[in-house]
């Protein structure tokens, strides 16, 4: 939906797959993280289990609400499922929340983790 272009992620883990068989160093980004899609407990907890066995570490990046980047993202959420538009202004406003992500991402962890935020 977001991203409609990319590789699928079954092709991504396929990719990270064979090169941690070949014993070639990996890592995952996780990013940017989407409130109240991507960076639910249930939603990381599902993306680590995913990678944790191929990849020595995780990156990590939040959901960046500059203008033209909110624009898009508001677009696509028009189309696709329009009341997480105000969740998503309420938390951008929110002072706590990256605090708070770095907590959940943290709690979930599997692997290490970086953070780009």
């Amino acid at each position: 939906v977001f991203e409609p272009e990319s590789s699928s992620i079954k092709d991504r883990l396929a990719a990270l797959q064979r090169f941690s068989d070949a014993h070639i160093p990996t890592y995952a980004f996780f990013g940017p993280l989407i409130p109240c899609i991507s960076d639910t407990r249930e939603s990381l907890e599902s993306m680590f289990a995913a990678v944790d066995s191929h990849v020595q570490y995780v990156i990590v990046d939040t959901m960046n609400f500059y203008a033209g980047s909110w624009n898009r993202l508001r677009n696509t959420l028009q189309g696709w499922d329009a009341a997480l538009i105000p969740r998503l202004e309420a938390i951008k406003k929110d002072p706590t929340y990256t605090v708070d992500l770095r907590k959940r991402v943290s709690e979930v962890a599997s692997v290490p983790v970086e953070f780009c935020f």
